[in-house]
This record gives structure tokens, sequence and C-alpha cells, in this order.
């Protein structure tokens, strides 16, 4: 049998509204308004770094793909939960084989992202690094969202959930992944929030 408290705990996540921060317009002022010019111009325009532009830019197209995948992990909760009422085991195959185009769905969501999100979830992922002055640079760690065991971990239904079993595990495999991406939203607002504040001290933005 599946167990009630994970299933109580999954449909609660997958229901609620979560608050979100929109960093959108700060974010933007920051990569794309020209420096505020003054008495010396190229000062100004030594006080941003480009590793530093390159890092909030990637965490906001991190961002995009990050809400993408959280969508499709809702989505394949939903149809999982559905497995488990259905009895004939054709009407489960049918689910399991959605449920795996669900998963290839996340795969191309990372594939098809832009160049400055796959930094940072990508398969290939590694640490940003922004310069923010002379003495000082602040790193953002890459999260793995791929599907394989190192990202999210949503192996695929190799039994086509016959058995109950196997949807149970399914189920704890999504909400696992549905924890981590939320983990790392979390993880790449406070960053954002952080580089922010800094160019907001060198009146960048």
């Amino acid at each position: 049998t599946i167990p009630r408290l994970r299933m109580f705990s999954l449909k609660k996540k997958v229901k609620v509204e979560e608050p979100t921060v929109d960093f959108s317009r700060p974010l933007q002022r920051a990569l794309n308004n020209p420096l505020k010019l003054r008495n010396d111009p190229a000062s100004i325009a030594n006080r941003i770094d480009p590793d530093l532009r390159l890092t909030l830019s990637a965490i906001e197209s991190s961002f995009f793909v990050i809400d993408r995948i959280r969508e499709i992990l809702t989505e394949a909760a939903l149809l999982v939960l559905r497995a488990k009422d259905v009895e004939d085991m054709a009407g489960r195959a049918m689910l399991a084989e959605q449920y795996d185009e669900l998963r290839q769905a996340i795969t191309d969501a990372l594939e098809t992202a832009d160049e400055e999100a796959r930094l940072l979830i990508g398969a290939e992922a590694s640490p940003l690094t922004a310069t923010l002055n002379f003495h000082s640079s602040y790193t953002v760690d890459p999260v793995c969202l791929t599907i394989s065991e190192e990202g999210l971990h949503l192996p695929p239904p190799r039994d086509a959930f016959a058995q109950t079993r196997e949807i149970a595990e399914t189920l704890g495999y999504l909400e696992k992944a549905l924890e981590k991406i939320d983990r790392t939203a979390n993880y790449y607002m406070k960053d954002a929030k952080f580089l922010i504040t800094r160019l907001e001290k060198i009146d960048v933005i």
C-alpha cells in the first residue's frame, strides 16, 4: 500500500501556491540599463565586472527553467496519483508512458534553455564566480537538475506502474525532486538578492 503520510505531504506540495519573489525588475536593471554617467564614465564601467554580469544573467535565466521544471513535476505527481486508482494494467501502462514523456520534457527544458541557465543547472554546470571588487568575489554554486541520479533522480517506471509499490516509489522520487527544486529556487533568490544589493551599493543600478 502507498504510505498515507507521503501521499498527504505530496498533495499539499502540489496544491499550495507558494509566494514568489520577483527579481526580474532589479535583475533587468542590473543587466540591461546603461551605467549612470558621471564625470568619469570609464571609472563607473570598471565597477561592474563581466563575470558579475554573467552570473546575474545565469541566475535570471535559471529562474525561468526552474519554474518550468516545477510545473512538469507537479503535472507528473498528479498523473502518478491517478495511477494508484487505475486497476487495469493497460491503463496503468498508458499513464506510465505519459510519465516517461514528462521525464523527457524536463530533459528538453534543460537542453533548450539559455546557455546562461545551463551554466548553473545543466548537466555540465559548474560554479560561477562574480568579482565584486579588487579584494572580494562571490561564488554561486551549480545545482544539477537533470533527471539523473546526480540531479532530480527520476528513474523510469520499468514495470509500467503494474505494482503499487512502484507507484509509491515514484511518488517518493517526485516529492524529493519537488523539494530540491524549491531549495534551488530559494538558493538562487538569496544569491540574486545579495548581488543586486552589492550593485546598488556601488550605484550601478
